[in-house]
């Protein structure tokens, strides 16, 4: 299975950004990806970058991104891909909406979508509202879980997923911070698992889009340039390089987690 993270330019125009996922995943499906994602807003925008208080959200145009949305579903169907993209979620209009993914599947259909759990102290100011609960879906025998920007941060969210049997962390973000490249080995090593980082084209020059192995290893990364673009390796649970992660270290670190957790320590 080849995966694709994109680098992507971001603005406020929920149209433009539609047409640069879609072109983006014609792209990485022509280079054999079947799945592909993308950054944190990627189709709705990062409004905190743009606007300075979060009544923007009274003006945001929904069913444009709805039309996007039925848009990108039609070229998933069309190039058989799986896609999961950023989004903002509106389930409440009189409260902020939420931080999320979506999870397209090769057949267009909506599998599931995110909401980031842990906001930043800026984002808790009224431009979003927190979510609940982890997601898992599986895609071709490989079971995928989610997490956003600041998350990266926060070893709970990924021994969580290390429990629900995840093989592969699709992490989106706008922006990081330098040290935040670390974390992301960081967390693909602890738990042997694959780690995907979808960003912002602008801000590749911090850290650009990359996919880490289940052995803390960057196995591809995107340019470094702000320009568009992918990182772009293969999954392969029987590759021999991974042997030693894979079917020694994580089952045995499993183990041990879990006696000291019911140990009580």
């Amino acid at each position: 299975m080849l995966l694709a993270a994109a680098q992507t330019t971001l603005s406020s125009d929920i149209s433009a950004n539609g047409a640069v996922i879609r072109r983006m995943l014609t792209d990485a499906a022509g280079q054999g990806a079947s799945l592909i994602c993308f950054g944190e807003g990627a189709l709705s925008g990062y409004p905190k970058r743009y606007f300075d208080k979060p009544d923007i959200w009274a003006d945001f145009d929904w069913a444009q991104q709805e039309a996007e949305l039925l848009k990108i579903a039609q070229t998933c169907q069309d190039l058989q891909v799986y896609a999961v993209l950023g989004y903002a979620r509106d389930q409440e209009p009189a409260l902020p909406p939420r931080n999320s993914l979506i999870v397209f599947g090769p057949d267009g259909n909506r599998i599931n979508h995110y909401d980031k759990r842990v906001l930043s102290y800026g984002e808790s100011q009224g431009w979003y509202r927190a979510g609940q609960e982890p997601i898992v879906f599986d895609m071709n025998g490989v079971r995928v879980g989610c997490a956003i920007c600041l998350e990266i941060q926060f070893p709970e969210i990924f021994s969580e997923y290390a429990r629900l049997g995840t093989d592969l962390i699709i992490h989106a973000s706008s922006e990081l911070s330098p040290f935040f490249e670390i974390a992301l080995q960081a967390q693909a090593g602890f738990y042997c698992q694959w780690l995907m980082s979808a960003v912002c084209a602008d801000q590749s020059q911090a850290i650009p889009a990359g996919i880490v192995g289940p052995d803390g290893r960057w196995l591809a990364r995107g340019t470094s340039d702000g320009k568009e673009g992918f990182a772009l390796t293969k999954l392969d649970k029987s590759a021999p390089e991974f042997e030693i992660a894979l079917s020694k270290a994580r089952p045995w670190r499993a183990k041990v987690r879990a006696e000291i957790l019911n140990q009580g320590h």
